[in-house]
């Protein structure tokens, strides 16, 4: 079985995401070769935009470029939504649009050359029309199970607007913030992350942030 015969003449529409009830093994054939973000949940192979919207790119490149400056040493590795999360506990496998790993880590290894990673400490996602139900009521509460993770990020894209989980660590129980002005910042581990840097040169329907 070919990996593109999971998903027939659907293939090439532009409505995505897709959906189609796969097996494990169908996944990581069809990962190899799709031209598609190709993500798993639960039995079901799910196929993402291959194509980025400008202000979406940028947004989840600043994440990563952020990341990169308050994760400044060799202790910590950053990855964009090239590289899958695999969440044992909901059988899911998912690629979030910037990601923070601390090392020593723990990899997921499907065969040689196919890993994903299993212990990320931050998770960030850029919120879109096509995407934002699957971001809150299917990707979050798989996140929150992730026993590494410690802040899970969600931005719109429209107008400022963090979503902030935070684990406790002593309770485990997670607190939920928002900021909503270009002079809102918050703390990861610590360091300041400032809206005003995140949405920088990010055009909103009403205006640029500068």
């Amino acid at each position: 079985m070919t990996a593109v015969s999971v998903f027939p003449e659907q293939i090439s529409t532009p409505n995505l995401p897709l959906r189609k009830h796969g097996t494990w093994e169908e996944f990581w054939d069809l990962l190899k070769t799709s031209e598609y973000r190709v993500e798993y949940h639960k039995g079901e192979i799910i196929l993402e935009m291959s194509y980025e919207p400008d202000p979406h790119s940028k947004l989840a490149n600043r994440f990563g470029h952020l990341f990169e400056l308050i994760f400044d040493n060799s202790d910590f590795e950053i990855f964009n939504s090239n590289r899958p999360v695999y969440i044992t506990n909901c059988e899911s496998v998912f690629n979030p649009d910037a990601t923070v790993v601390q090392l020593p880590k723990e990899l997921y290894t499907y065969q040689p050359g196919m890993t994903a990673e299993v212990s990320p400490i931050v998770i960030a996602e850029v919120l879109s029309p096509s995407t934002r139900d699957r971001d809150f009521v299917e990707k979050l509460p798989c996140y929150k199970q992730i026993p590494s993770v410690r802040y899970i990020l969600y931005a719109e894209l429209t107008h400022p607007m963090v979503y902030l989980y935070e684990r406790d660590t002593n309770s485990g129980e997670w607190r939920h913030t928002f900021f909503d002005t270009l002079d809102s910042s918050f703390e990861l581990f610590g360091k300041n992350l400032a809206l005003r840097e995140l949405y920088k040169r990010i055009e909103f329907p009403y205006g640029n942030a500068r």
